[in-house]
């Protein structure tokens, strides 16, 4: 008989979550630089856990990722399966999926993905593709669409 080894690593508890409804979001998103007609939410309730949860969620995803593929599975790609990831291990959907623009390789603002979480009043940029957490107001990444829920 043949036995293996599991290595089973436990998905972390995130805490304490706040819970929004669809205009209290949608007002806390206003204050984005982005135009109210270029935002998407999805849900009628918005489950925030702290950002310390939100951290948690983050480490234990981000080694899970995809590789990163030109032009088959990019920055764009890898914004939405951290949001759907999200949403299906921890059931919560406080991270959104943005386009925009950045200069994230230091050649200029080019159009980019990346996500936004948010923990309060305070939303959060997220590039998907290193893991580096920023300030929404981050003069680097500039978003104009947002989907989240």
């Amino acid at each position: 008989m043949s036995s293996f080894r599991v290595n089973v690593v436990h998905k972390p508890v995130l805490g304490p979550e706040e819970v929004l409804s669809l205009f209290a979001m949608d007002a806390r998103l206003r204050y984005l630089p982005v135009e109210w007609k270029r935002i998407k939410l999805t849900d009628q309730l918005f489950y925030c856990p702290s950002f310390d949860g939100c951290r948690k969620a983050i480490e234990y995803l981000m080694p899970k990722r995809p590789k990163y593929l030109e032009h088959k599975f990019d920055c764009e790609n890898m914004s939405g399966w951290l949001r759907h990831k999200v949403a299906d291990v921890f059931q919560v959907n406080n991270f959104a999926e943005v386009e925009g623009y950045a200069d994230c390789r230091g050649l200029g603002m080019e159009r980019h993905g990346w996500t936004v979480f948010t923990e309060g009043i305070y939303f959060y940029q997220l590039e998907t593709q290193t893991g580096v957490v920023m300030d929404i107001d981050d003069p680097l990444y500039v978003p104009d669409e947002i989907v989240m829920g």
